[in-house]
């Protein structure tokens, strides 16, 4: 990695065999921190074999003195097995300490540019109101939510003081969730631009550029100046001595793939042939044992997902769809609980988005349920239950609280007698 992503790019070509003994020589001979990133964006060269604990996180020699810092979602350790003896410290952040704080320094960076003040708690209000609560533990959200309301009053933090641009009207119907938008109606057909380079690079079969990339050219230059400077996007220049060359990323995963979930919505059939085809294809084929493909396929679409069941319940389906029968296929090899509780919980969540999008009918699927004493919101998981008593082909429930009847136990097995396996 460092090879590749710092000394082909700093040193010319004839310089750098020196500069990776350089690098090998500083970290045998000195104390150094490695840090890795999203590890769980990375991807194992493909060219080297090696066994699957060294596939699991990059290999660092251990006559190395150095100190390795890894930041990952917090799936990807607990799913992915790493030795407790590989391990010195493991830290999970669970969100923001103090919101309150956080959101005073930002309205102490914003309140500069306006001559009244804006206060903490006319954002818990707006908030409140809002009923945004929930999304208060996420900083990325937050800052986005406390510029947003910001910019609601005040017209010095809005889009107008942006480079103005001279945009043809789009003629792609607005997505429901734009229909109270002004700016959004204003540069849809940036916005579906934007749709399609996330959806694209999100689930290219070249994973290893779906976050940071180099090629936009679905935008003009103009429009790549108008969606840096708007904070969508970020531009990172890599100097060498030989060339300048920029990298680019939306300005958090989440982002990416809220747009990837708006051209999606857009283009129905680019699920089936993008994500079901070939993006799948590429997890399988990168991870070559069925023990290793196992965690991959439901946190890899989860996200967007999710969007999905707010945008287009009928992509949302056909995505849940996917998930289960790939989840129950698994169970019944690996026996593994944690598979379906994921996948009962990224389905609930789902629903209870549908619904507070107010969307009426959706149908979504889950094969498997698993039930017990730490099982939250029951009662959603019973409505998902009762659309799909009749395919359901695993259950497992171990709970104390009578909160199951016979009844409906005796309805769920005479329901599912033709699919039910375990």
């Amino acid at each position: 990695m460092i090879r590749d992503q710092l000394i082909n790019i700093i040193y010319r070509p004839d310089e750098r065999a020196a500069g990776y003994s350089t690098m090998i020589s500083v970290l045998l001979n000195r104390k150094c921190v490695v840090i890795a990133d999203e590890l769980d964006e990375w991807s194992h060269p493909t060219e080297t074999k090696c066994s699957f604990d060294d596939k699991v996180v990059p290999h660092l020699s251990q006559t190395f003195d150095a100190t390795v810092l890894i930041t990952s979602r917090p799936w990807w350790m607990s799913q992915n097995h790493v030795k407790d003896t590989k391990i010195g410290k493991y830290l999970e952040i669970k969100g923001v300490a103090s919101t309150q704080l956080l959101v005073q320094k930002t309205l102490v960076c914003l309140n500069k540019r306006v001559a009244e003040e804006r206060r903490f708690l006319d954002f818990i209000r707006f908030v409140a109101r809002r009923r945004l609560a929930r999304l208060l533990s996420v900083p990325i959200i937050v800052l986005l939510l406390v510029c947003l309301w910001f910019e609601g009053v005040h017209e010095s933090f809005s889009v107008k003081s942006l480079p103005v641009l001279s945009v043809s009207p789009e003629c792609t119907p607005l997505l429901k969730c734009f229909k109270q938008t002004k700016h959004v109606q204003n540069y849809y057909n940036i916005v579906l631009k934007l749709a399609q380079l996330a959806f694209e690079k999100l689930f290219s079969r070249d994973r290893k550029s779906s976050l940071v990339f180099q090629n936009v050219d679905c935008l003009t230059q103009e429009e790549l100046l108008f969606v840096l400077k708007s904070g969508i996007m970020r531009e990172t220049k890599q100097q060498s001595l030989i060339r300048t060359s920029s990298s680019f990323s939306f300005i958090h995963k989440t982002i990416q793939e809220f747009f990837a979930s708006i051209h999606i919505a857009h283009h129905t059939e680019e699920f089936r042939r993008v994500i079901k085809q070939n993006y799948l294809k590429a997890v399988k084929e990168e991870f070559s044992s069925f023990y290793q493909l196992k965690d991959r396929v439901v946190p890899a679409v989860s996200q967007v997902f999710l969007f999905m069941c707010g945008i287009n319940s009928k992509v949302a389906q056909d995505m849940s769809a996917l998930m289960s029968i790939v989840v129950a296929k698994q169970y019944e090899v690996m026996f593994d609980d944690n598979l379906v509780n994921n996948l009962q919980q990224t389905v609930c969540t789902g629903y209870r988005e549908a619904k507070s999008n107010n969307v009426q009918t959706i149908q979504l699927h889950l094969m498997s349920i698993h039930i017990d004493n730490d099982t939250s919101d029951l009662s959603t998981l019973k409505t998902l239950i009762s659309m799909n008593k009749s395919q359901l082909r695993h259950i497992y429930i171990h709970r104390q609280e009578e909160q199951i009847s016979e009844e409906e136990l005796q309805d769920i097995f005479i329901s599912s007698k033709d699919t039910l396996t375990h």
